[in-house]
């Protein structure tokens, strides 16, 4: 046999080849198999209370989708919507502040939410060895928010002390901007500030585990809720991938046993699908202040 015709069959053979691998992979959804998806979660507090609270999840995610997910933790809360935005991330537990961003620059889809997210709260805190009663006592006082894009640390707040005719920057002696909640309730615990706002969930936190103790810090009041909180994926996702992910997350309960503490350290009950409309104080807020 010539070699100009051994060299055709072998070529026939490879293309055979190539060609049953390729239908093998498809059918072992090679997507499901092999992709790695790109977590990113909001600085709110320290690195190493983030990956203890959110690494049980992606555990779980990765043992009930045969995905691989790999947790990233920016240094700022813009930081974290830069990445979203450039396409490193793929799944983000954003604040309400930053999903709208998100959705406006990148097409965010909404996929689930805590059902205690839809009924957020802020927390305005002081000393507690402070006897001011309302905000309006803290005229002329140093005040501190958290991050500028922290949905429950500035913009939320913001927006209702508007409501009752306070401008920060002309009410308060000075602004502060921690970029932390918790370290927002350090500095008034140790009297850097007379009055801060942050995450009502998260300084009960710190009670309940021991790192704030009872009377260094008193909420003086809360404010209305609102929405905050939201998974949400890039829009270019496959919407098959979408689907695996949310009823992951939908499939989560206290009945079961295996799913206890993941649900316990996310401060959670129940997941519950989440839609762009759930946003709409948030986005009232963020168009007031004309953050962007």
């Amino acid at each position: 046999m010539r070699a100009t015709q051994l060299s055709a069959i072998f070529k026939v053979a490879g293309l055979f080849v190539a060609l049953s691998v390729a239908l093998s992979c498809s059918n072992n959804n090679p997507e499901k198999n092999l992709l790695t998806i790109n977590v990113g979660v909001l600085p709110g507090q320290k690195k190493e209370a983030l990956i203890q609270q959110y690494q049980p999840l992606l555990d779980y995610l990765h043992k009930k989708t045969g995905l691989a997910f790999k947790l990233t933790i920016p240094t700022s809360y813009s930081g974290l919507i830069n990445l979203f935005e450039d396409e490193k991330l793929d799944l983000v537990n954003f604040g309400g502040t930053a999903y709208v961003k998100a959705r406006k620059t990148s097409g965010a889809i909404p996929l689930v939410m805590r059902g205690k997210d839809l009924k957020f709260t802020s927390s305005f805190i002081t000393s507690g060895e402070s006897n001011f009663k309302k905000i309006s006592d803290f005229k002329n006082k140093p005040f501190a928010f958290g991050s500028k894009l922290s949905t429950s640390g500035h913009i939320m707040p913001r927006f209702f002390m508007g409501k009752e005719n306070i401008i920060p920057e002309t009410f308060f002696s000075n602004i502060e901007y921690s970029g932390k909640h918790d370290l927002t309730v350090t500095w008034v615990r140790d009297g850097r500030i007379d009055l801060g706002v942050v995450n009502s969930f998260i300084i009960q936190e710190m009670f309940d585990n021991g790192e704030l103790k009872e009377g260094e810090v008193r909420v003086l009041r809360k404010t209305p809720p609102y929405a905050d909180y939201v998974w949400a994926v890039q829009k270019g996702m496959s919407k098959s991938i979408q689907i695996m992910i949310r009823d992951a997350f939908l499939a989560l309960s206290l009945d079961n046993s295996e799913h206890t503490s993941i649900l316990d350290g996310l401060k959670a009950e129940h997941y519950l699908p989440s839609h762009t409309n759930d946003f709409s104080d948030v986005r009232e807020a963020i168009e007031s202040y004309e953050i962007f």
